[in-house]
């Protein structure tokens, strides 16, 4: 059992919806030693562990949290989208060992999944819907403004998370949809 919050170490998973990161997160939660929060400071999620009341110290309130659960595994996991209600500065200011994965995937795949799952309000991950035929979302000149858009945003963040990580002297790994999916793919090289 740990006896402080900082013998937690946090991995955080930068990603955005439809590229694998439930999954990445389920893998993880898989493991002896990692407890997997998923969406943690979603703020449309009822699962939102980290989610802070207004004028809360977020370290102070991460701390309380793990205190109060006790969790017997050494590893926090959760993931990080665009528009969750904290920023990697303020996750780099606390006193806690974190690493981060960059998880990627084709954008014009994740942006088929994430058509589908708009059309189909099914929002998991599942052999039955990796199987669905695609839909052709690029056809027409609005789908290819909309996916356009889509591919924007998800490389503004990225790339503004990365940005942050570099000028604080931050390492990450970085890996693909493709690979966690495979039955070979192993997390223990993310546990350090």
């Amino acid at each position: 059992m740990n006896d402080s919050p900082t013998m937690y170490k946090l991995i955080v998973i930068i990603s955005a919806q439809r590229h694998g990161s439930t999954t990445l997160c389920e893998k993880f939660g898989k493991h002896p030693m990692c407890v997997s929060l998923y969406e943690a400071f979603n703020p449309g999620k009822c699962n939102r562990v980290f989610f802070p009341l207004q004028n809360t110290d977020l370290e102070s309130h991460m701390k309380e949290v793990i205190s109060k659960y006790n969790w017997e595994q050494k590893y926090i996991v959760f993931k990080l989208f665009d528009g969750h209600e904290t920023d990697i500065k303020t996750l780099l200011s606390m006193n806690f060992e974190i690493s981060f994965i960059f998880l990627r995937r084709n954008l014009v795949d994740s942006y088929e999944s994430y058509k589908k799952a708009m059309i189909t309000q099914d929002w998991t991950t599942s052999p039955k819907k990796k199987k669905m035929n695609p839909i052709r979302t690029r056809e027409n000149e609005s789908e290819i403004l909309k996916f356009n858009e889509y591919e924007k945003a998800n490389k503004e963040y990225f790339f503004k998370v990365e940005e942050t990580l570099i000028s604080n002297n931050v390492s990450y790994e970085e890996i693909w949809f493709s690979d966690v999916i495979q039955e070979t793919f192993n997390i223990e090289k993310f546990l350090y």
